[in-house]
């Protein structure tokens, strides 16, 4: 079967900016600077900038990104974090790993993201963090999120794998809480050439212990070029990880967020085509809060018919996702952890209608047009 429209596109991630890409895998390719060199660093302090905060930290994976974060806030053994059970699963296991125990929360189906009265009433006393995911690229809503932290003296994470270049009322999403955490896998929103993560924080302790951690447990600098040559590796004070960021992956990623802004905004005008296409046809568009700027790391809809929908698109070359389904609590691993069927109505309903639509920059105007004529149609 021929995929015409996929639902992400790396090869084009690629080819938009092939020139400026190839020029900066080269340099690494010939100074031979491929463990933690120069453009790890520089893209570290271009994307703390870009957040508007001081600290990033790259890793190997959003998910140990989040490992790393909540570790290095001190999350352990006995404590409990609440996050949205339509997330990822990555999300979940990256609590799990930090020793702490997943305190799931139900969501709002206008926006898919974690309902604050309901994270109200799940804070308990071994509480100790919040993990309000931006799902699918829309911020969560901070502003409460943070005041029942500060009410109960909780930390704030952000798990930002799917929504790097969205803004909650004027403010990037990472800069939001504690720390944030963003997926640099190839399919997202600010993606390299393979797997990789980031953590971002304004507060230096955080910074400097993620950066242990994810280097042999060591405190010494893991930058190669910053090593006085001939010197030893520092010496191990930590259970530590060797999670490091490889220097190509950050080299085309210093290429990819110098243009963010702006393949964030074709994704905002994908989203305003298939919003207007699909006016008046059944299903459910988007909701974006007046205040927040939506990143479209997918544009998701709630339809009638998903299967079938979802089915016949591919059959007509479209590829479309069902991105995170089932909910967490259903997965076998948290089922087993005592998480019921029907513990979490909404997002059990919305993940039965849910249908995730490409809108990545690389979708054309008349591909957008193809899509919502076909899902019109089969409605």
């Amino acid at each position: 079967m021929s995929v015409r429209v996929r639902l992400f596109d790396t090869r084009l991630n690629y080819r938009r900016y092939q020139a400026e890409m190839d020029a900066a895998l080269q340099d690494v390719l010939e100074c031979g600077d491929f463990e933690m060199g120069r453009a790890v660093r520089q893209f570290e302090d271009e994307l703390a900038a870009y957040c508007g905060v001081r600290h990033c930290v790259t890793t190997t994976s959003g998910t140990q990104a989040l490992h790393f974060a909540l570790r290095a806030l001190g999350i352990g053994l006995g404590d409990e974090v609440i996050t949205a059970v339509n997330t990822d699963a990555a999300t979940c296991l990256a609590i799990e790993h930090s020793g702490a125990a997943v305190r799931l929360v139900d969501i709002e189906a206008a926006t898919f993201n974690l309902d604050t009265r309901a994270l109200a009433d799940a804070v308990t006393p071994r509480t100790r963090a919040i993990v309000p995911v931006h799902m699918y690229g829309l911020p969560a809503d901070m502003d409460p999120i943070t005041a029942i932290a500060r009410r109960h003296d909780l930390l704030v994470v952000e798990d930002a794998a799917l929504a790097a270049g969205a803004t909650y009322r004027g403010r990037r999403v990472g800069s939001l809480g504690d720390a944030a955490v963003f997926s640099l896998a190839a399919g997202k929103v600010l993606g390299g050439l393979g797997s990789g993560g980031a953590i971002v924080s304004d507060r230096a302790d955080a910074a400097a212990a993620a950066n242990s951690l994810r280097h042999y447990g060591r405190d010494d600098t893991p930058y190669r070029f910053e090593r006085t040559p001939g010197t030893s590796p520092g010496v191990t004070v930590r259970l530590g990880f060797n999670a490091r960021l490889d220097t190509l992956q950050a080299a085309a990623l210093r290429v990819r967020l110098r243009h963010l802004d702006e393949d964030v905004a074709r994704r905002r005008a994908i989203a305003q085509m298939y919003s207007a296409h699909l006016a008046g046809s059944g299903v459910v568009c988007p909701a974006v809060p007046p205040d927040c700027q939506h990143a479209y790391r997918t544009y998701v809809i709630r339809l009638p018919h998903r299967d079938r929908v979802h089915r016949s698109l591919l059959d007509l070359g479209i590829e479309t996702g069902i991105h995170y389904v089932p909910p967490v609590h259903l997965h076998p691993h948290w089922a087993r952890q005592g998480f019921r069927k029907d513990a979490f109505p909404v997002a059990e309903r919305v993940s039965a209608e849910l249908l995730c639509l490409p809108c990545h920059p690389g979708v054309s105007d008349d591909q957008v047009s193809e899509v919502a004529g076909h899902i019109r149609r089969l409605l």
